[in-house]
């Protein structure tokens, strides 16, 4: 599992999800083995890309693969994700809007 980190640390074009809390992914343990078929576990709503921004403040202007701007507080925990990850999601979500 890849380790958490500030968003801060990350410069434009990085892409991330929000960090999730270890618990959630413990948990669950014995059912783990019950999976048939690999599915993304990421949508793309749930992955962003840091856009460039003039603005300076507490927070980070980003983009979802699913083509939605927001912003995230520079303190956010966040996990890297490779960029072909959040180009595949960007594509599979144009696929969808036609």
């Amino acid at each position: 599992m890849r380790r958490a980190t500030p968003l801060s640390l990350l410069t434009p074009g990085r892409c991330f999800t929000l960090a999730e809390p270890a618990s959630l992914l413990d948990d669950d343990a014995e059912g783990a083995g019950g999976f048939r078929y690999g599915k993304s576990i990421l949508q793309p709503g749930m992955v962003f890309k840091v856009v460039p921004d003039d603005a300076d403040g507490d927070d980070v202007a980003v983009e979802s693969a699913a083509g939605e701007s927001t912003r995230f507080p520079k303190t956010a925990s966040v996990v890297e994700v490779p960029r072909e990850g959040f180009e595949r999601l960007a594509a599979r979500a144009r696929a969808e809007e036609a």
